[in-house]
């Protein structure tokens, strides 16, 4: 494999415009492929039409789910904006994506170098499911234990359910699993999780609240292959903050100046 043909999905709401104004260039400077077709989903009217007119490259669509259901317990994890938001990377792919691939790229990330091989096309010759950076546990720590309940009521599964159950006080459990910050999916597998989302919640939904939790559980369900490696060392770094992205992009003006 050559090249890797794909495109890349971001999620643009008002709160994360300075994230994208902030990201971009850096995408731009150290891995313009990244940016050649993009697709970026929305959430409101006003957002749409300040995308539309700042990044004119960018295919901008609208994001409202009407109907869509949301969890609710009152922590960090199920606040309905983020749910949104995070649903919208699954449906939008598996809506408007044409190529075989397409690439999650959160707004909080930045592009470092373009010394490293990017993408590395080793790593889709056996037509992967999902392409992402290593991770080592899940939040909320029940996650994984709703799914193996969904998918229970769903009927057969090719593999058994992952039983992956957190220790009594734990916040997390604790398994090899993907982040999708910087991700590649499979967008026919993307369209097959959507179908099941829309079928088992209804459109706009998860059965968790969480894209690449749901999206990763659903790949080993169905004995999908899920490559988990370094982003960082392919030229990319997550930000947890926008002042620390900030501060990531002085640093590297401070080093070339």
């Amino acid at each position: 494999m050559s090249s890797l043909d794909y495109q890349t999905v971001i999620g643009v709401d008002a709160a994360h415009l300075p994230h994208l104004r902030l990201a971009w260039p850096t995408w731009q400077q150290f891995h313009p492929d990244v940016c050649e077709h993009v697709t970026a989903f929305v959430d409101d009217p006003e957002t749409e039409d300040i995308v539309k007119a700042e990044f004119p490259s960018i295919n901008v669509v609208p994001f409202l789910p009407k109907t869509a259901k949301y969890f609710e317990d009152g922590t960090r994890w199920t606040i309905a904006q983020r749910q949104k938001m995070l649903a919208g990377f699954l449906y939008t792919a598996a809506e408007y994506v044409t190529a075989p691939y397409w690439l999650k790229l959160d707004l909080d990330v930045l592009g470092t170098t373009s010394k490293h091989t990017w993408p590395d096309t080793r790593l889709f010759g056996d037509t992967p499911a999902i392409v992402g950076h290593r991770w080592g546990y899940t939040k909320p720590a029940n996650q994984m234990e709703i799914l193996d309940k969904w998918a229970e009521s769903q009927g057969y599964w090719p593999t058994p359910p992952l039983n992956l159950h957190p220790s009594k006080g734990c916040s997390s459990v604790s398994h090899p699993r993907i982040i999708s910050w910087c991700c590649f999916f499979n967008t026919d597998f993307t369209r097959y999780c959507k179908e099941l989302a829309v079928r088992t919640v209804g459109y706009g939904s998860m059965p968790v609240p969480s894209q690449d939790g749901f999206m990763f559980y659903v790949a080993n369900r169905t004995n999908q292959l899920v490559h988990r490696v370094n982003m960082k060392s392919m030229g990319w770094v997550h930000c947890s903050k926008l002042s620390q992205m900030e501060e990531k992009i002085k640093e590297r003006e401070m080093q070339i100046g």
